[in-house]
């Protein structure tokens, strides 16, 4: 058996769950999942497998927690320092993980399981469909920033330091690729606030819809073409997105990019177009 601690935002705890699923289906094991009160749960829009589609639930999410430090591993591996590189990284059983696991081959490896377990639920998509039917009956880009927390954020490889947020320049040049007038644009964020001041530019053409964290993460699941920034959530969003003719649009480098070097090493899928 494996232990894998979830931890951080959504983004990073599916990160956490494909590699999870991907070591024990390799491994021919079993995965428990460590969980922290200061990350908590994220992951309760999704269908997931049993046990781990009842962690939602307050009196299950604590007795599984109880249940899994009962769970003896005979080697712990951590990779929090910056220079994850999960290709030199030999998968054991009998091991707790913590890690981000932001290298594609785990996700990729097993992404028809993944489509599957990571459904949205019912009555997630049920509101959601209600509520945008608009825009799913045409075709529509979404273009996704990230801000608040990553306009103070640096980032530091090599002891050379710069900014993880993408400038907003590329934004604009990455929207001159597409054909606005044949796609409705539809511009999410963390920020919705600025990001209308970033964007907003008076066309009848261009939304920026209200809505919480999943009704975001399903408009960039259902685009025919995705602007994403260098976030998981973004990321994760664009690669469970099953359009057979979907194009997305992501930062070459990921949050590397103001370096020039790919960080975390193995994000940038092939399915992507990575631009500059």
């Amino acid at each position: 058996m494996i232990r894998v601690r979830l931890q951080g935002r959504l983004g990073n705890q599916l990160f956490q769950y494909a590699f999870a699923m991907y070591a024990s289906s390799r491994l021919k094991t079993k995965c428990v999942f460590e969980i922290r009160a200061e990350d908590g749960f994220q992951l309760k829009w999704f269908r997931l497998r049993f046990p781990y589609n009842l962690l939602y639930v307050s009196f299950f999410y604590k007795a599984y927690n109880r249940y899994q430090r009962f769970i003896k591993t005979e080697k712990s591996f951590s990779a929090l320092n910056g220079k994850e590189d999960w290709s030199k990284t030999l998968i054991t059983d009998s091991t707790s993980y913590r890690g981000y696991f932001q290298d594609a081959r785990f996700s990729s490896g097993i992404k028809s399981l993944l489509q599957n377990e990571l459904s949205v639920k019912k009555k997630y998509a049920d509101l959601f469909y209600n509520q945008y039917s608009s825009f799913l009956n045409g075709k529509y880009a979404v273009l996704h920033i990230r801000l608040s927390d990553y306009e103070n954020q640096k980032i530091v490889i090599n002891r050379e330091e710069a900014d993880w947020m993408l400038p907003v320049l590329w934004y604009h040049k990455t929207l001159e690729r597409i054909d606005r007038a044949k796609l409705k644009l539809v511009i999410v964020s963390d920020d919705m606030k600025k990001a209308k001041e970033l964007f907003d530019d008076g066309s009848d053409t261009i939304y920026f819809p209200p809505g919480d964290t999943i009704t975001h993460f399903q408009l960039i699941l259902h685009a025919d073409v995705c602007i994403i920034s260098n976030s998981s959530f973004a990321w994760w969003a664009a690669f469970l997105n099953n359009k057979p003719h979907k194009k997305v649009y992501a930062p070459n480098n990921w949050v590397g990019y103001n370096l020039g070097v790919e960080f975390p090493k193995g994000i940038m899928i092939k399915e992507f177009e990575w631009i500059q």
